[in-house]
């Protein structure tokens, strides 16, 4: 299992084809596992694991968490995919 430690928290990676990342058992952490989403992304983005899917919990006592770029109700967020990669070629979905 992959892993780092990313603005305090422990990221860990699983899967080989579907890489997800998750805060290491953030259900034990106290207070917010990811308090400032933005900043823990950008920390993500720079690291060395490589995701396709980032999970984490989110909302207490009836608090929303907003990510910039991202859609999707008050349970969870999407951040929408134009291009991939695949035999190092870069493909556009279909519009």
């Amino acid at each position: 299992m992959r892993s780092a430690r990313i603005e305090g928290r422990t990221v860990v990676v699983t899967g080989t084809w579907l890489r997800m990342a998750a805060v290491y058992d953030e259900e034990f952490v106290e207070g917010e596992p990811v308090p400032d989403p933005e900043a823990f992304l950008a920390a993500l983005t720079r690291s060395r694991l490589s995701a396709d899917i980032f999970t984490f919990a989110a909302e207490a006592a009836g608090r929303h968490t907003t990510v910039p770029g991202t859609t999707g109700n008050g349970t969870s967020r999407v951040i929408p995919i134009t291009t991939f990669r695949t035999g190092g070629t870069t493909r556009s979905s279909p519009a």
